[in-house]
């Protein structure tokens, strides 16, 4: 599993952390969402999200992840990286991280398929979930993006957080979710200092 080499921001930081950048009212919404994601992306570009499915497999949760999804670090997961697109666009790269031992099996078989948005999924099967630990970050776009398919840039905004269901019997799901959002969605463009 590849890392996204960047310092996450917590939520408390990101007034400051979208000032910096100089993002709009918009982008911010986009940004702090909390319900279905892939809904909210529909109707920013007013067209259906599909996926352009990178990669799915089994992998080891290394201990920073174990620690930010409260199990144990080295847990077996599914790994799952898409392109969310509209219209043959790429728009976000999406990673989710999902452990086995906190995820509904018949749900993870789903999860396994890689041909719909986790946000699509989890609607079509009446699942409500909650995000929380909301961080977010800058990526290099000239350094690491190429490992990811990403498209050499200045950089990337990125954001991080838990998704998670859980009923009175366990898990439904509890999975990390980090997405990269592309210059064309939402641009990152550090506001200039002012001379004095």
């Amino acid at each position: 599993m590849s890392l996204f080499l960047t310092e996450w921001q917590g939520a408390k930081s990101f007034t400051t952390f979208a000032e910096n950048i100089g993002l709009s009212t918009e982008d911010k919404e986009m940004l702090l969402s909390l319900g279905s994601f892939t809904l909210d992306l529909e109707a920013r570009v007013g067209a259906e999200v599909g996926v352009e499915l990178q990669a799915i497999r089994d992998c080891r949760i290394r201990p920073e992840l174990a620690a930010y999804l409260g199990v144990k670090p080295f847990e077996q997961a599914l790994e799952r990286d898409v392109w969310l697109v509209s219209g043959g666009v790429r728009l976000i790269y999406a990673r989710s991280v999902i452990p086995h031992s906190c995820t509904d099996k018949d749900l993870l078989t789903l999860l396994s398929g890689g041909d719909r948005p986790i946000g699509r999924i989890l609607g079509d099967e009446g699942i409500d979930f909650s995000k929380d630990s909301m961080e977010f970050a800058i990526i290099d776009g000239q350094g690491q993006t190429l490992e990811f398919g990403l498209e050499p840039t200045e950089r990337y905004i990125a954001r991080r957080y838990r998704l998670f269901k859980r009923s009175s019997e366990g898990w439904v799901i509890n999975a990390s979710v980090t997405e990269v959002f592309t210059p064309s969605l939402i641009s990152a463009t550090p506001k200039a200092r002012e001379s004095r």
